[in-house]
């Protein structure tokens, strides 16, 4: 297992000689223990040393016990909020790179590197690619709507502030300045109020701070929240889409508990 050694990341393996920063991996998990190690191991396999900090959230399985053997840190919440899950996780990172991992979606090789890259390109943060575990072509075709939908909402709000954002949040990452911006403007990084789409209203958050990049390397995800009951999701993230841009308010109101 990799030491994290915080402010000592200096890559001389580079010509350029530039800071490698250090990088804090969140992941919230609740009654993960059939895939939070295949998770936890994708971080550790970063050629790059990684803070990896676990916030179990209402788990009754042995979600926290496995991930005591990889984490640097396993934080136990009882109230079972993903949100409230990833807040605390940042409360505890000291990483000058905070980045939000989902329990189900293994890193792909050389993730974390590309991160500190778009980082050091100057970006305040950003989302990666999501691959979908699946043969299934109407996985596939959902999973690319949700990329195209991601990069396209954060290239154009690069460029027009204030513009709604989209797509899934399998791995969010930002800079510790631009988690501080939030902090101060919001009081937290995410809204603890919100049922579902907190990773989204984060990006928008995220978008306030400076551009946001998306890392093409990505992570490799679980469908089964697609898939169990749900063979309507794609035109919901459709639908979810259009009211994002025509009734950004009222797509609001409908995450809130």
């Amino acid at each position: 297992m990799d030491t994290f050694q915080p402010g000592s990341l200096i890559n001389t393996a580079q010509a350029a000689m530039h800071f490698q920063p250090a990088i804090s991996v969140i992941v919230a998990a609740k009654d993960e223990e059939k895939c939070i190690a295949r998770t936890l191991q994708s971080v550790r396999d970063q050629r790059y040393p990684v803070e990896l900090i676990v916030v179990s959230n209402g788990s009754t399985d042995r979600t926290a016990r496995i991930s005591s053997g990889y984490a640097d840190r396993v934080i136990e919440l009882a109230e079972p909020s993903i949100p409230a899950s990833k807040n605390a996780g940042y409360r505890e990172a000291s990483g000058s790179i905070v980045a939000f991992l989902d329990a189900d979606s293994p890193m792909r090789p050389g993730l974390v590197g590309e991160t500190v890259r778009l980082v050091n390109s100057g970006y305040a943060g950003g989302k990666a690619r999501i691959h979908p575990e699946t043969q299934n072509v109407a996985g596939h075709l959902l999973f690319w709507y949700a990329n195209l939908s991601n990069k396209l909402a954060m290239e154009w709000g690069n460029t027009h502030p204030g513009s709604p954002q989209s797509g899934s949040g399998a791995y969010i990452f930002c800079t510790r300045k631009a988690a501080e911006g939030i902090l101060k403007s919001y009081g937290s990084l995410f809204d603890e109020g919100l049922a579902t789409m907190e990773d989204v209203d984060f990006t928008k958050r995220m978008a306030e701070q400076g551009s946001l990049a998306f890392a093409e390397g990505g992570v490799s995800t679980s469908v089964r929240r697609y898939v169990k009951g749900r063979g309507h999701y794609l035109g919901v993230f459709l639908r979810d889409d259009c009211l994002a841009y025509l009734n950004p308010e009222g797509k609001r109101r409908q995450w809130h508990r």
